[in-house]
């Protein structure tokens, strides 16, 4: 009986240490896993900051594109208008050449209708000396004006050219902000579609 009751102990020690061992083995495995699942968590937690970051990143971005478009809109919007203003003076400019151009016109055809006299025959056929000093003084008085017509129509055409030249910039500089403004709503467009992804 004794022996029974030795073999039996002995039987029931090992097979509770086998046990032991077993629960031990499952509980490392346990704390293996908690830890494994631990440290998925920290890097879990460490993409969400980084990507919480990212996103403040892309926040900034998008809101510094917008300003610019924003800005880029309104600078277009200046340099129409100007455009318009420019447009406008040259308008003006055309219409002052072409009223001077008639005036001159006007005034070479009388001379040439009129020219059969020169200035010298006119002058020495004069009957008394005050005559000729008159007539000398109206060719001077016509001369001088006939002068500034000239330089007057020559300026407006300077003018003209200026301001087709203006104008021309005018509307290259609205071109390269426009091309600007898509270039970054462009951005704008890929910032979000990243965003998204």
């Amino acid at each position: 009986l004794a022996g029974i009751l030795t073999f039996s102990m002995g039987t029931t020690a090992f097979a509770t240490e086998d046990e032991i061992a077993y629960i031990q083995a499952q509980k490392q495995e346990a704390q293996a896993g908690l830890a494994q699942t631990q440290a998925n968590i920290s890097d879990l937690e460490n993409k969400k900051q980084e990507l919480d970051s990212y996103l403040s990143d892309l926040e900034v971005q998008y809101q510094e594109l917008t300003d610019s478009i924003s800005d880029l809109s309104i600078q277009a919007g200046e340099k129409e208008n100007q455009l318009k203003k420019i447009q406008k003076e040259l308008e003006n400019a055309g219409k002052a050449l072409a009223n001077q151009h008639d005036a001159m016109k006007t005034r070479i055809k009388y001379m040439y209708e009129k020219g059969g006299t020169s200035v010298l025959e006119t002058l020495l056929s004069s009957a008394n000396l005050a005559d000729f000093i008159n007539t000398a003084d109206q060719f001077s008085s016509v001369a001088l004006y006939d002068r500034k017509m000239l330089n007057k129509y020559e300026k407006l055409q300077n003018t003209i050219q200026e301001k087709e030249a203006q104008a021309q910039e005018e509307k290259e500089s609205i071109d390269n902000l426009l091309a600007e403004r898509s270039a970054k709503q462009q951005e704008i467009q890929e910032l979000v579609d990243r965003t998204k992804a």
